[in-house]
């Protein structure tokens, strides 16, 4: 199967609710993520990613969606809040190795859940951010959610992989 034949048939998948594995580069992280459309996210599937992925669930999500909500980089809130709060200036990641800023925003716990951590919680966090995206807005946000949670958001560059090429931007 051609290169192109594997994107076409992982965007199927991931249309049909499947996850599909994401490999970034060698010269990059070298990492493969497990990703799944949010709004297929249950607790069976969390429990997959959580035990053969690695551990950490995220949402990754379009700078449109980020723009629609509100959301920044971790980093920008990091630098605009540094004079009032010097340690997290001095945190900021100005030396990664693989990129020239993170695309980690905030973290998030859907309001009805219990301690958030749970696969029970974090996937109703996801589906109900995908729910959202697609028809609420920020109004709708800020009443379902709360932050820090459990479940961390990656912000994708406007350009995507003309930009930035982590699993963020190829998700």
């Amino acid at each position: 199967m051609n290169s192109e034949d594997k994107v076409e048939r992982a965007i199927r998948d991931l249309k049909n609710g499947k996850m599909v594995l994401v490999h970034d580069s060698d010269a990059r992280e070298d990492e493969t993520d497990l990703i799944l459309p949010a709004q297929f996210a249950d607790k069976d599937s969390i429990k997959t990613m959580r035990k053969d992925g690695g551990g950490l669930i995220v949402l990754m999500i379009s700078s449109e969606i980020a723009e629609k909500f509100d959301l920044k980089y971790l980093a920008d809130i990091y630098q605009d809040i540094s004079d009032r709060y010097p340690t997290l200036g001095k945190l900021l990641p100005l030396d990664l190795p693989y990129d020239t800023k993170s695309s980690f925003s905030i973290s998030i716990n859907h309001r009805e859940t219990f301690t958030g951590i749970s696969d029970i919680d974090r996937s109703l966090t996801a589906r109900r951010f995908a729910e959202l995206a697609g028809n609420g807005d920020i109004n709708d946000f800020v009443r379902e959610f709360r932050s820090p949670g459990h479940v961390p958001i990656c912000i994708a560059r406007k350009g995507l992989l003309r930009e930035r090429k982590g699993h963020t931007e190829l998700a």
